[in-house]
């Protein structure tokens, strides 16, 4: 109840939502009212551009799903390979191979895998995503990734 009044330049964003309507939580635990945008990550592209512009500190939430081949014999969902394949050649070499990593522009790249919780941007920036993987040429397939910013 009442008035508060807020000076336009310590406003970012403005949520209307209703009281008991869950905190203002959509399903899956994003935050209400955020922008979405779909991209296809194809796993021979190194870097696939999402068009998202991100700014450093912002929130950004995704869902991936598919499958991708990058390998032989090797073909799994955005969360990679399971257990410890360390690879120095790879864009995150202690990460699973073959799963979903973010770029920022330029910036070194970070790890998203399945994870569907908020990741804080390091830079601001285009936002590009890819495989973990240090050799395209045999790779296939692609991930269908929401963007939730």
């Amino acid at each position: 109840g009442g008035t508060r009044r807020y000076d336009r330049s310590d406003v970012a964003r403005i949520e209307l939502g209703s009281y008991g309507s869950g905190g203002g939580q959509s399903l899956g635990g994003r935050p209400s009212g955020l922008r979405e945008r779909y991209a296809t990550v194809d796993a021979a592209t190194p870097w696939n551009d999402t068009g998202v512009e991100v700014r450093s500190g912002m929130s950004v939430y995704f869902v991936a799903s598919g499958r991708v081949r990058w390998g032989k014999d090797r073909q799994h969902g955005p969360a990679g390979e399971g257990g410890n394949h360390y690879n120095a050649s790879r864009p995150i070499p202690g990460r699973p191979g073959g799963a979903l990593v973010g770029r920022i522009g330029n910036s070194d790249p970070f790890f998203i895998g399945d994870e569907r919780g908020p990741i804080r941007m390091r830079e601001s920036d285009r936002l590009s995503l890819g495989v973990n993987d240090d050799y395209l040429e045999d790779n296939s397939g692609s991930w269908r990734v929401t963007i939730y910013y």
